[in-house]
This record gives C-alpha cells, structure tokens and sequence, in this order.
C-alpha cells in the first residue's frame, strides 16, 4: 500500500514541464539576449517554434542552441526571418 501512494505521489513528476511552462522558459531565454528582441515563441508539445525577425543569419543560427538549453523542449522549429539587405547607395557622378 505504501509503495502505491509513493507511485501515485511520483507519477505527476514524471510528466514534465507544461508547454505553458516551457513557453515561459523561453521567452525568459529570448529576453535575456538582445539580438533575439524581435522573436516570440510558440510551444506545441514540447516542439517550439521560433517566429520574428533577427538581424542576420548568425543571430538566426544562435536561436536554436539557446532555445534547446530550456529544460523540456524537445525541438526547434525555427522561422525566424532576416530582413534583406538594404539597396546600394548610388554614387553620384561629378558633373563637369
């Protein structure tokens, strides 16, 4: 009887972190750095995914190793999108 109460107790522990808890988590991560001010964060059992703007690849690289560090995240999936490089300035030409 005793150890079924102990099981019964344990179960609950063995589930993990919610995705509402995990999706805190993570904004809590994504807050901490400030290249990832522009993301936010949706988690679907466990699988969270990345949406906003950075402000290059290596930003968007970085995402997905900070994002995993998060106990209870079991993917990234990450949208994250890099804004196209602004046009070349034209240089005008001096006019004789």
């Amino acid at each position: 009887m005793i150890a079924f109460a102990a099981f019964v107790f344990a179960l609950p522990a063995c589930k993990g972190k919610s995705d509402a808890d995990i999706k805190k988590d993570v904004d809590t991560k994504l807050a901490t750095n400030p290249d990832f001010s522009g993301l936010t964060s949706d988690v679907k059992d466990g699988a969270v995914t990345i949406t906003g703007t950075v402000k290059d690849d290596a930003t968007k690289t970085a995402v997905d190793p900070a994002v995993k560090e998060v106990k209870g995240v079991k993917s990234v999936i990450n949208e994250a999108t890099v804004p196209p490089p602004p046009p070349p300035r034209l240089l005008q030409q001096p006019t004789a």
